[in-house]
């Protein structure tokens, strides 16, 4: 009588198949959050240079940058999780008004970083990696 052969996996197998996954997966877990890091600063530096076009587009229509209060009439859209938008305007000289000379932008990145930019004769935003060009979005 022949005996049918036998099917299935082995214990051994299977812990060695599970131990391998574990392996991969505490590999690719770091990644994974660390693109979605990027991704979300990403959004940021979108959104700041998306800021920043709509200000020349409002410097040339009023003579002067927008701060908060203009937002609706920058029409300035913003990706979703992004939060916490400062916009400090500044004058040159004691009768110049407010936005004439240019303009600080930050933004809050969700998990702690800050996106930032300065137009103008602004200082850089607190914070900022020094050497950062005048216009160019970054964030810490």
């Amino acid at each position: 009588m022949r005996r049918a052969p036998r099917t299935g996996f082995t214990l051994i197998e299977l812990l060695l198949v599970v131990a391998i996954v574990g392996v991969l997966a505490a590999i690719a877990a770091p990644k994974l959050m660390n693109s979605k890091d990027r991704a979300l600063r990403s959004a940021g530096i979108s959104d700041l240079h998306s800021l920043i076009v709509a200000q020349e587009r409002f410097y040339m229509e009023t003579g002067r940058y927008g701060g908060i209060a203009d937002t609706v009439a920058l029409k300035l859209p913003r990706s979703t999780g992004n939060t916490g938008l400062a916009i400090t305007v500044s004058a040159a000289g004691p009768a110049a008004r407010a936005g004439a000379a240019g303009f600080t932008a930050t933004l809050a990145i969700p998990g702690g970083a800050t996106c930032g930019a300065f137009v103008g004769i602004m200082a850089p935003p607190s914070g900022m990696p020094s050497g950062t060009a005048v216009s160019t979005p970054v964030c810490w």
